[in-house]
C-alpha cells in the first residue's frame, strides 16, 4: 500500500548530531536533496559538529506566518504562495498585512 503524498513543498530537514542539542536545518523537497545540501555544508560548519555523526532526521514543513529564519542577518516569515519562493522579509511583511490577511 502507498500513502497518498500531501504536500510536495519545501520542507525543513532538522540532523541532529550526538551530544549536541542544536540540529543543523535544510530547506528541501525531499530527503535526497537535503542530504546532498548537508553534505555540500558540513565543512563549513562548526567544528564540533564536524567532529560528529548525525544520529537523528526529522522532517516538518513550513507553517504559514509562524515558521521564521534568519538570512543575511534579515528575518523572514513563511507566507506560502504569497511570494515567489514562499518568504517574505518580516519588515515587509508587517507592512502588507492587511493584504496578506485577504
Amino acid at each position: 500500500m502507498q500513502l497518498p503524498i500531501f504536500y510536495n513543498g519545501i520542507k525543513f530537514y532538522k540532523y541532529y548530531f550526538e551530544g549536541l542539542k542544536k540540529p543543523i536545518t535544510i530547506e528541501a523537497y525531499n530527503k535526497e536533496e537535503a542530504r546532498i545540501k548537508l553534505n555540500q555544508v558540513v565543512d563549513k560548519l562548526p567544528k564540533e559538529y564536524r567532529e560528529k555523526k548525525p544520529f537523528g532526521e526529522t522532517i516538518t514543513r513550513p507553517v504559514l506566518g509562524i515558521s521564521k529564519k534568519v538570512m543575511n542577518g534579515k528575518k523572514y516569515v513563511w507566507v506560502g504562495s504569497k511570494s515567489s519562493n514562499g518568504w517574505l522579509e518580516e519588515n515587509e511583511l508587517n507592512e502588507r498585512i492587511k493584504e496578506f490577511e485577504k
